[in-house]
C-alpha cells in the first residue's frame, strides 16, 4: 500500500479539486486520492506541526492510511462524516485517527449524499464509527 502524508497547503489545494468534483456519482474519494497521487506521487511530510508520537514507545507514528471516513453518532444515529488519516506506531502497532480538517464533509441532513459518501468510504477505504 502506498503511504502519503499531505501538507496543510497540499490538503487545501486538493480539497479545492475535491469540492469541484464532489457531485460525481460515488467518485468523491477516488477523485481526491487520484488527484493527490498524480500531483505528488511520493511521500510528502507534514509541515507546520509535529507528527503524532506514541507515548509508550516514544517514537513518531507513521501514516497508515489517508482518506479514512469517520462517522460521528448521536442517540438517534449517524450525524457527521469526516475525512481523516489513520496513523500507526511502527513499534507497538497502536493506531490513532487524526487530521480531521476544518469540518465534516457531510452531515446527516444531506440524506442522499451523506449515505452515498459513507458507502463510498466503505467500498474504497475504511469507515470508523465514533459512538
Amino acid at each position: 500500500m502506498e503511504k502519503a502524508v499531505i501538507t496543510r497547503s497540499v490538503s487545501a489545494s486538493a480539497l479545492k479539486v475535491f469540492n469541484r468534483e464532489r457531485d460525481n456519482d460515488g467518485e468523491d474519494i477516488a477523485c481526491m486520492q487520484q488527484t493527490l497521487k498524480e500531483t505528488f506521487g511520493k511521500l510528502v511530510k507534514y509541515k507546520g506541526y509535529h507528527r503524532p508520537v506514541c507515548a509508550p514507545c516514544q517514537v513518531e507514528m507513521e501514516p497508515e492510511r489517508n482518506g479514512v471516513g469517520v462517522v460521528d453518532y448521536a442517540d438517534f444515529g449517524p450525524v457527521n462524516l469526516w475525512d481523516a488519516d489513520l496513523w500507526e506506531c511502527p513499534k507497538c502497532g497502536h493506531q490513532i485517527v487524526t487530521g480531521f480538517g476544518g469540518g465534516p464533509i457531510s452531515r446527516h441532513y444531506e440524506e442522499e449524499r451523506f449515505q452515498r459518501l459513507i458507502k463510498t468510504y466503505e467500498e474504497q477505504s475504511m469507515v470508523i464509527e465514533n459512538h
